[in-house]
């Protein structure tokens, strides 16, 4: 049943209308979904259940948290960024680039961080910049975030080159991407242009590129330095259950010990911390949100939907909305 109404709602519902129930669900989930099953380390809160979440045949239980919309990648991310790093609490200058709903607000609340939000389309991003031409001057940021997005650009080499040269020697880039790790390399065709062969061949309409096993390789040729961050060897094994991670995730990082330092090799060429996700194909943490909102409506029959909309923070939601909806993100 719920798996049936996640591929009706992602194939009809519009996009900015799930955006906007999504926080309504975000409001009230913490409170109809408490419990012990499952933590988000993202809020710290227990719930009862998370949702399924994706595509067609490509759906996955216990994926969404109704009350952050974080996905497994989303909270694995922050155990790392948490437990491995001191990205919050050292003062730094911090580039998002396609702000993740479960992310955007926690990190414009952080005062020790610098932070500046980027998209290719949205006015209400604090830069408007394609990703392949950066308009920023060299060793800019000391933490870049740009997940989800080189899968949607033509040339995605030079992306990463523009995304090493303005980040800071010994700076932290994560850059997820949705990968098959069954592919040894990967596959692309920025020519293809019909939603429908996208879908099929990247397994979303308006990417370009599925990538592989050769995503490292990439990044290295883009001048990044990677070792692997195993979360299955770092991280407990009650973890994986107890947020609902991904178990074949791996982190791609710079320098080995996965402490932001500032390193230089023989030849005294600069190194930039560098992580970045190897994951199952996901998508933006919307969608999934309209079944917990289903469950809700079962429950508060009562509610009308005039009443519910007067209680959203408006000016939070408008934000969110126009990032998630112009945002290269998947």
């Amino acid at each position: 049943m719920i798996s049936s109404i996640m591929k009706w709602a992602l194939a009809k519902v519009p996009r900015p209308l799930l955006i906007r129930l999504s926080y309504l669900v975000q409001w009230v989930a913490p409170v109809l979904f408490k419990g012990s099953r499952f933590v988000d380390p993202i809020d710290g809160r227990g719930y009862s259940r998370f949702f399924p979440y994706g595509y067609g045949p490509n759906q996955r239980e216990n994926a969404l948290c109704p009350g952050t919309n974080s996905l497994e990648r989303h909270r694995l991310l922050w155990l790392y960024l948490k437990d491995y790093t001191d990205f919050l609490t050292k003062p730094q200058k911090l580039l998002h680039i396609a702000p993740e709903q479960c992310f955007y607000g926690r990190f414009k609340k952080m005062k020790h961080l610098d932070y500046t939000t980027a998209d290719l389309f949205s006015p209400l991003a604090d830069l408007r910049f394609d990703v392949q031409n950066i308009p920023l001057e060299d060793d800019t940021y000391d933490t870049i975030f740009c997940n989800h997005v080189l899968e949607h650009v033509d040339d995605d080499q030079q992306a990463m080159r523009e995304l090493r040269r303005i980040l800071k020697p010994g700076g932290l880039a994560i850059m997820q991407v949705p990968l098959d790790p069954d592919y040894a390399k990967t596959d692309e065709d920025p020519s293809i242009k019909d939603p429908a062969e996208r879908e099929r061949r990247f397994r979303q309409y308006d990417h370009v590129r599925l990538y592989g096993q050769d995503y490292p390789e990439r990044l290295t040729a883009a001048g990044f330095k990677v070792t692997i961050f195993d979360a299955a060897k770092e991280l407990p094994a009650e973890s994986f259950s107890k947020y609902a991670l991904p178990k074949r995730e791996l982190l791609y990082v710079w320098p080995p010990n996965n402490t932001p330092e500032t390193a230089h090799d023989s030849g005294g060429e600069r190194k930039r911390t560098l992580i970045v996700s190897l994951a199952h194909r996901e998508t933006a943490p919307w969608a999934g949100i309209l079944v917990s909102v289903m469950q809700f409506a079962v429950i508060s029959t009562n509610l009308q939907s005039s009443v519910a909309f007067s209680l959203l923070p408006l000016e939070p939601i408008k934000d969110q909305l126009e990032y998630d909806h112009c945002a290269h993100q998947s």
